[in-house]
């Protein structure tokens, strides 16, 4: 959450929003560090704000099945396609089963609750990913932080986003 938390807030040098969207988040994409810190990798077909529509739809011809929302498909990603791919990554390691494609739970390929399918997923987590893996973008959670509200019932504490480019803090 916090990776994609500074990805989607990350601002240019104006301090214009670059509201840069993964879009191929799944567990390969997700590396644990031998000190236990977790890392957000591979980056290669997402998304920024002013991009060019060609580009974008270009790089929209990429996504990993199982974890790519329905909007990928057409290419019209946001915030919530993040949030998305992140409860079906959830799902997937909770559970020990690929979800079936977006595509195919729109025709009528149901989604089971985690719960269902691995008895020590607690119940809220449960609905939480199932919340986060609606097809519909407007019924899913509308940001990483609610997402991350949900999940652990406090408000995601980052690393201040500075613009692309500035200094750090000390």
């Amino acid at each position: 959450c916090d990776g994609l938390y500074y990805a989607h807030t990350r601002k240019d040098y104006d301090g214009k929003p670059l509201n840069i969207i993964h879009r191929d988040i799944s567990p390969q994409n997700i590396l644990v560090s031998f000190d236990g810190g977790v890392k957000l990798v591979d980056f290669g077909i997402a998304k920024a704000e002013g991009v060019t529509a060609t580009a974008t739809a270009l790089s929209a011809r990429a996504l990993t099945p199982g974890f790519a929302p329905i909007e990928q498909y057409n290419g019209g990603t946001d915030e919530r396609s993040d949030v998305y791919a992140l409860g079906a990554t959830l799902f997937a390691l909770l559970t020990g089963i690929l979800t079936p494609s977006a595509t195919n739970m729109a025709t009528g390929t149901p989604l089971p609750p985690p719960r269902q399918l691995n008895r020590l997923v607690p119940e809220r987590y449960s609905k939480v990913i199932e919340r986060a893996m609606r097809l519909q973008p407007r019924d899913r959670y509308q940001s990483i932080a609610e997402f991350y509200q949900a999940l652990f019932d406090r408000r995601l504490t980052t690393h201040p986003v500075l613009p692309a480019g500035s200094a750090q803090p000390m």
